[in-house]
């Protein structure tokens, strides 16, 4: 079956950057979500329970109880927080992503409790385990020395208070299928964190002022894992050893932003000359375009004429980016599949 590679790579936005060396190109990629969801459209986030609800329920493939046995987020628990923070991030960005249709945990308790199917394709959520917090004290000392009225050195003593919070956790997330309620994804993230010290002991930060930033970087490689996201990819285009006017054309579209002309111009003075690096560049720039099995080809071409391990590593990036858009490609239909 042919890729479909005006869906599936999009090289979306090229840039180009002229150096002393080099004009190199960078385009943002697609690539395919790592975890097979079996075609999912739709999913529902379910709270991420403390350790004080997950070590009552135990294994969290049991949805119905841990939606009927939580009520709401105490937000004087710093724990709790942390579980709230987590679970309104995952909320919000599956929403912003708008990749799923993301339904309530309420329309999901509901159906199960009238012993309906639910109206979710997964569900995700997870919870804290070996979760600590706490505000450690120190106290420094420092030698003065002075000279009383008598001419004697004194020296003394003075201790003074300075204080941190030391916090770290297990957070554990998992996507659960609803319709077997068997958990085929789960992913888990230590996080710990120490303040800097601080006179005033109310001056210190809440645990999830300290950690916030480590849960957004967790949340985003695991929401990675279950849908498609954007790499930004750098190609390095040849320098120009011939110095002929057409090579300096050709990378001036390319500095101009202009791919489609570059890419022309290099491969036909590849056609009309055999140049390595126009030939090598025109791959460059097929692949930039989207166009794998265009660059592909000439790639291979080019590999067959030189032998060089130099193109024989671009040929092997480029098959592999053609393997992310076949797999890209399946689950883009697989979900049209399941709608």
């Amino acid at each position: 079956m042919k890729i479909k590679n005006n869906i599936l790579s999009v090289f979306i936005l090229s840039v180009f950057l002229l150096t002393s060396c080099a004009t190199t190109v960078k385009t943002t990629v697609k690539r395919p979500a790592e975890l097979d969801l079996n075609g999912a459209n739709s999913i529902s986030v379910l709270p991420i329970q403390t350790q004080q609800y997950s070590s009552v329920l135990g294994v969290l493939d049991d949805v119905y109880n841990i939606l009927s046995f939580f009520t709401e987020y105490d937000d004087y628990d710093p724990e709790e927080k942390i579980a709230e923070y987590a679970t309104t991030k995952l909320t919000q960005t599956l929403l912003s992503n708008n990749y799923f249709e993301v339904v309530s945990p309420t329309a999901v308790e509901v159906a199960l409790k009238n012993g309906t199917r639910a109206p979710t394709d997964v569900y995700l959520t997870g919870y804290i385990t070996s979760f600590y917090s706490d505000i450690k004290r120190e106290v420094d000392a420092d030698t003065i020395s002075k000279t009383n009225s008598e001419g004697n050195v004194v020296t003394k003593k003075i201790y003074k208070d300075y204080y941190k919070r030391e916090v770290g956790f297990t957070l554990v997330l998992e996507i659960i299928e609803a319709s077997t309620n068997k958990i085929i994804g789960r992913q888990s993230e230590k996080i710990s964190e120490t303040s800097y010290r601080y006179e005033n002991k109310n001056d210190v930060p809440t645990s999830l002022e300290m950690i916030d930033d480590d849960i957004d970087r967790f949340l985003k490689k695991f929401l990675n894992k279950i849908q498609p996201y954007n790499v930004t990819k750098t190609l390095k285009l040849k320098k120009d050893s011939s110095k002929s006017q057409a090579m300096k054309d050709a990378k001036n579209y390319a500095k101009d932003g202009n791919l489609i002309k570059a890419k022309d111009k290099y491969l036909e003075i590849f056609l009309e000359t055999g140049l390595f690096e126009a030939g090598y560049n025109a791959a460059l720039l097929y692949q930039a375009l989207g166009d794998l099995d265009e660059a592909e080809l000439l790639m291979n071409r080019i590999y067959n004429e030189t032998g060089s391990s130099e193109v024989l590593d671009a040929l092997a990036d480029i098959r592999k980016e053609k393997e992310y858009s076949r797999k890209l490609q399946e689950q883009t239909e697989l979900r049209e599949i399941m709608r």
